[in-house]
């Protein structure tokens, strides 16, 4: 994974629809996502469940209540593994 700032922005014929961007890393044993901005319309607050009240999430390579697949210029992240998996779609670098 790349890291920097990804999107996720979908929308399901206009009544719920997905507009996430986080600012995401790779670690050896983790990766790392910070919440830039949440403006989603969806059920069940997914996002709100993945980065809690912090805006941050880690998820371990090492086994997580949360799954994701990762490439180098996108991931998939499935909060619970349960509901929904989002595609996040990189963007740009990381603004240091």
């Amino acid at each position: 994974m790349k890291t920097g700032r990804y999107l996720c922005d979908h929308d399901w014929h206009g009544s719920d629809t997905i507009n996430v961007v986080v600012d995401a890393e790779e670690t050896e044993k983790s990766f790392i996502l910070r919440l830039v901005q949440d403006g989603s319309r969806f059920p069940d607050g997914h996002m709100a469940v993945l980065f809690k009240d912090t805006g941050r999430a880690v998820i371990s390579k090492s086994g997580s209540k949360h799954a994701i697949v990762n490439h180098d210029d996108w991931f998939v992240v499935y909060p619970n593994r349960n509901g929904v998996p989002f595609l996040f779609e990189y963007q740009e670098a990381k603004n240091e």
